[in-house]
């Protein structure tokens, strides 16, 4: 079954309704449930109005070409990239960056977008694992899971705007490189590392995990729809 199309905020129940909060999900991210109705059955709750933001044009993707510089981790830090294309760190032919577990920033300069909207939607796409958007040198968002997605219209200038993503993986690909050359790394004061089978733990036939930026990353133009009080 399709999944519907998410929505970034909410809009308020009718009269007739229960209050609750009608909320879609995207796939791989957890739902929300209804607030208990009892709570509210001997008092009238009256609701402000709720603007929402919803999608009102084709996502612009931007393209490269992305600067990355290897920020932090190890074992050692790989040479810098420029990518005019997003791929996985571990294909950009770089023996170091298969076993690296850390963090990359990824640098683009972009000019805004031409057309009406209320805001924009930031989409980095796939993420491998976790991410930090800072937009103009302004933190804006931390991400740990999907969707990978912030609002950053406020944080944009005319003209060239300069995005900022740094990505952090796992650390699995540097584990199974310890495993493959036999590095002595699990040492612990009262037990060692096993399997879930109760064996000795061997990273070894790990398969290379993908890691940093995939993308696409794209800008989705917003409108703000005005939501309407209600009293129930």
């Amino acid at each position: 079954m399709p999944h519907p199309e998410p929505a970034r905020l909410l809009s308020p129940p009718r009269k007739d309704e229960l209050p609750r909060v009608p909320i879609r999900p995207p796939p791989s991210t957890s739902n929300s449930r209804p607030a208990n109705p009892a709570s509210f059955t001997n008092k009238t709750v009256s609701d402000p109005a709720w603007p929402y933001e919803k999608k009102s044009g084709s996502p612009r993707e931007l393209t490269g070409p992305w600067d990355v510089k290897f920020v932090e981790g190890g074992p050692e830090l790989p040479a810098s990239l420029t990518l005019s294309r997003l791929v996985s760190w571990t294909d950009a032919g770089d023996a170091e960056a298969k076993r690296f577990a850390g963090t990359a920033r990824y640098t683009l300069e972009f000019e805004t977008p031409s057309g009406d909207s209320d805001d924009w939607l930031l989409d980095l796409g796939k993420v491998c694992d976790s991410a930090r958007v800072r937009i103009n040198g302004t933190p804006v968002e931390g991400f740990w899971c999907a969707p990978f997605q912030a609002s950053i219209g406020r944080h944009l200038h005319p003209g060239k705007n300069t995005v900022e993503v740094e990505v952090t993986n796992l650390a699995a690909n540097r584990i199974a490189d310890l495993d493959r050359r036999k590095v002595k790394w699990k040492y612990f004061y009262d037990i060692n590392v096993a399997s879930k089978r109760y064996r000795s733990f061997d990273a070894t036939d790990w398969p290379l995990r993908d890691s940093g930026l995939l993308g696409p990353v794209s800008l989705i133009p917003m409108k703000v729809m005005a939501g309407t009080s209600q009293s129930h």
